[in-house]
Parts: structure tokens; C-alpha cells; sequence
């Protein structure tokens, strides 16, 4: 009796699958061969959903057809989430700054807290700077190798293709071998002269 309430709740609503958007962003990376969104690429203030729907929507716009395509796809993702968690931490200096100052001013503050960590913005700038260089680099690396697919040529059937009825081989050199012309017919041998004065009749 305990298993047909949920059997006939299933049978009455047999909608499955995630309703939200970001439920819905999760289960379209279900079928990627990617292991961008790892757990191991989130910190304090990201969240799996986020990255998983930023890796999505480079596999959508790039499409990798082969395992070096899908290499390029994933660092273009990981450093594009490098840059966005640059951008945070950036802001987050000046605020980290800002609660020491006991008397805060707010036309002074930013200045003064740049000026007392600037070896810090220095070395966060660097860092912004590989990214940048990484993701341009990448992403001409990945239009090569897009663009050498595409204008790879088919490869060719190896099997001879199939003669109609009466018509001529093609040779490997891509002519059509002409027939040989027949021999003109031998023309028929003259009689011999007739014997010259009267021919004597027997009776």
C-alpha cells in the first residue's frame, strides 16, 4: 500500500526534470565532457551554478568537435572566471581597507587605501594581464584549429565508381582512353588479263 501513493503521484504529474533557471543551467551541462565546473575551481563567493552556466554557453557558441577544441573551450572558461573573481577581489581591497580607518572620509579613503596596498593592486594587475594574454591567445588558437577543420577536404572513396553500361574507363591520369581505330579492310585481288588472239572452241 505504501508504494502506490507515489506511483499514482507520478502517473498524475509526470513532469520531470528542473523547473528553475538554475536548475535548468545544471542539467544542460549534464551532457558536456568537461571537468571546467569542478568543485575545485570554486571559492568563497562563487557558486557551481554560475560557472556551470558560463561553460555552457562558451560549449554552445564554440561547439568543440574534437578533444583539442574542447581543451581551448575549457581554459577560454576558466579564464574568463579568473577575470570576473580579479574584478572581485579588487573591490574587496578597498573595502578590507576601508573597516580599519576609524574615521572614515569618503572623498579620501579609496586614495588612501590604494596607497597603503599598492604593492598588492600591482601584483593583482599582473595577474589580470597573463589572463587577459592567456584568453587572446586561446581563443586565436581556437579559431585555427575551427577554421582548419572547416577547410579540411573530404576524404576521398576509395572505391572506383561505378561504370554505366557502354561506358569508357577512366584512366588514373583523368582522361578517357580513346579505342584503338580498326584496320581498313584489305581490298579484294584483280582477275587475271585474258589471253590475247582466238580461242579454239571444241566441238
Amino acid at each position: 500500500m505504501s508504494n502506490i501513493l507515489p506511483i499514482e503521484a507520478n502517473r498524475l504529474n509526470p513532469q520531470t526534470g528542473p523547473r528553475s533557471v538554475e536548475g535548468k543551467a545544471v542539467s544542460s551541462m549534464n551532457a558536456l565532457k568537461t571537468g571546467i565546473y569542478a568543485e575545485s575551481a570554486i571559492i568563497r563567493g562563487e557558486t557551481a551554478i554560475d560557472l556551470r552556466q558560463l561553460t555552457a554557453e562558451y560549449y554552445e557558441r564554440f561547439a568543440p568537435a574534437t578533444p583539442e577544441e574542447r581543451l581551448l573551450v575549457d581554459t577560454l572558461v576558466h579564464d574568463e572566471w579568473l577575470l570576473r573573481r580579479f574584478r572581485r577581489i579588487d573591490a574587496a581591497l578597498f573595502e578590507y581597507q576601508f573597516k580599519n580607518y576609524v574615521h572614515p572620509d569618503l572623498a579620501t579613503d579609496p586614495g588612501r587605501a590604494f596607497s597603503n596596498v599598492s604593492n598588492t593592486f600591482a601584483r593583482l594587475q599582473r595577474r589580470i594581464s597573463e589572463t587577459e594574454r592567456s584568453y587572446l591567445r586561446v581563443l586565436k588558437e581556437l579559431e585555427h584549429l575551427r577554421q582548419a577543420r572547416h577547410d579540411a577536404p573530404q576524404a576521398a572513396d576509395p572505391r572506383p565508381a561505378p561504370q554505366s553500361a557502354g561506358a569508357q574507363p577512366v584512366s588514373s591520369l583523368g582522361f578517357v582512353p580513346q579505342p584503338a581505330p580498326r584496320p581498313a579492310p584489305e581490298a579484294a585481288p584483280e582477275p587475271p588479263p585474258a589471253p590475247s588472239g582466238h580461242r579454239k572452241v571444241s566441238m
